[in-house]
């Protein structure tokens, strides 16, 4: 009975032991599991994150498309001031190409005038 008793004795010690060894087991697994619990709430986090922007994006391009008025007012007196300034400054290049021109076709003809004359006065005796 004695024997019986040992026995019993050492098989609770050796299942107290081997429950203690797969407590600790365990937990390391749990401490494992509660890390990656918290990596993949973030990345649902931040994917979240990622999705609501894109969905404010897609409504504010679904807003744009649909509103007739341009995004941005144009100022029409600013507009047509730009307009002017801008024909005003064609029509003052293209005087100042003309005059210029102008200036070297005068050169020409009195170069051509000296030319002549200056052929006339050397045949003179």
């Amino acid at each position: 009975m004695e024997n019986r008793l040992n026995k019993c004795n050492q098989d609770i010690t050796d299942y107290v032991e081997e429950f203690r060894q797969f407590s600790t087991k365990l937990m390391s697994h749990l401490e494992g599991f509660n890390i990656l619990k918290t990596v993949l709430k973030n990345d649902i986090d931040h994917l979240l994150t990622r999705v609501e922007r894109a969905q404010r994006d897609i409504d504010y391009f679904e807003s744009a498309k649909e509103s007739p008025t341009p995004c941005v007012d144009i100022d029409e007196e600013f507009l047509e001031q730009q307009l002017t300034e801008e024909q005003e400054s064609k029509k003052k290049v293209k005087l100042m190409l003309n005059a210029s021109c102008n200036y070297m076709i005068t050169g020409f003809k009195s170069l051509k005038i000296v030319k002549k004359s200056g052929d006339a006065i050397d045949m003179a005796p």
